[in-house]
């Protein structure tokens, strides 16, 4: 059994390493290059880079534990032939016309060469985003008998996300393994992860890679296990999917630009983000849990780029803490959680509680006698 939300994987406990099957998708050159197609449209392929290391050591736990794994590769025939004409537009709308970007007969096609591919790995080649369209994935999967599919690569929100739909239509039981997929967009690959969880989980469950999954010959079957977390450097017990959280400006004085307070709310919702964690400090450790999240935030956070406010509130149970930010951007809080310091300060953290951490959208708020309230 697999720890993840909304349930554990799979649902009935039953997981056998020669029904799973880990999907490694799209990591080519072309997606993770400078010079390849994703650079080419303006994304940054630092993201995808950043998986690497976590998707190898699930490759290598899950070899061990007997698991087949397929690796994914996107791209059309160098004559293009397969390709229709709206395909053709948009080649030639990217700038790729007269280059070898996206097609097998190009470099970019190839896997990344940081990425342990075995003889007996199983390569699909596909022209779609999703991996089952015009392919033969379908009667690979059926022909071993496999109905598990852990999910990994590039990007979250395209050609991951449309697979794992396919594979859910098609009953195989699905887990998308978060720390092990990426994208170039971060709120695109956040809102991926969590329609995952939508209705209970309509399209599976979710899940974080174990960081110490790398020593899968020792640990045979138990090397599959995956825990759910907020970062991968961070083993602390569950947290939750992180959700975009529009927040209010709490400015109630009149404005020289015409807006009402109220009209002023509204903007300031659509920019900011708030980060919440709440923690269950250990016994006799809420006092000391307390003033190391405070100095955290005097010390770390208030310091870093587009930190609006943060606060340390102490429960009256002797056990919780909530520590409560608002920052400028998403794209600043991923900025701070890459910090080597963060990884340093939640390691002081884990030693003294466990906790949860969320982000999500206002959609009701009254301050000074002024009422906000958006659509659920």
């Amino acid at each position: 059994m697999i720890k993840a939300i909304p349930f554990d994987f799979p649902y009935d406990g039953r997981l056998v390493p020669q029904h799973t099957a880990l999907l490694v998708i799209d990591l080519q050159e072309d997606f993770l290059s400078p010079a390849g197609y994703f650079a080419r449209k303006g994304y940054d392929p630092s993201p995808l880079r950043a998986i690497l290391p976590t998707v190898n050591r699930l490759i290598a736990a899950a070899r061990a534990a007997g698991v087949t794994i397929i690796h994914t590769r996107q791209g059309y025939r160098a004559d293009m032939a397969d390709m229709t004409p709206y395909e053709k537009w948009r080649r030639k709308r990217a700038g790729l016309d007269g280059t070898d970007v996206l097609l097998r007969s190009g470099p970019g096609f190839q896997i990344c060469a940081e990425i342990d591919v075995a003889p007996q790995d199983v390569i699909i080649d596909k022209t779609c985003n999703s991996a089952f369209t015009y392919t033969d994935l379908e009667m690979v999967l059926r022909a071993r008998g496999i109905t598990h599919l852990l999910f990994t690569g590039c990007t979250t929100d395209v050609c991951v996300h449309t697979t794992l739909r396919e594979a859910c239509d098609r009953n195989f039981q699905c887990l998308t393994i978060s720390d092990a997929c990426a994208s170039g967009d971060q709120y695109a690959h956040e809102a991926a992860l969590h329609m995952v969880t939508v209705e209970d989980g309509i399209f599976g469950a979710g899940g974080l890679a174990n960081r110490h999954c790398g020593s899968a010959a020792a640990r045979g079957r138990r090397a599959l296990k995956v825990i759910w977390g907020c970062h991968r450097n961070f083993s602390a017990p569950p947290f939750r999917l992180r959700f975009r959280l529009r927040l209010e400006d709490r400015n109630r004085c009149e404005s020289r630009d015409g807006l009402r307070p109220q009209d002023k709310r509204s903007r300031a919702m659509s920019t900011t983000v708030t980060l919440i964690n709440v923690f269950t400090a250990k016994p006799g450790k809420q006092q000391e849990l307390a003033r190391t999240l405070a100095e955290g935030t005097r010390n770390f956070f208030s310091k870093q780029p587009g930190s609006l406010s943060s606060s340390v509130v102490v429960g009256g149970d002797g056990s919780k803490v909530a520590n409560i930010s608002q920052w400028r951007s998403a794209e600043d809080i991923a900025a701070f959680r890459s910090d080597p310091r963060f990884a340093d300060y939640m390691k002081s953290i884990i030693e003294l509680a466990a906790g949860e951490s969320m982000m999500g959208h206002t959609i009701y708020s009254h301050t000074g006698g002024v009422e906000h309230q958006e659509d659920a």
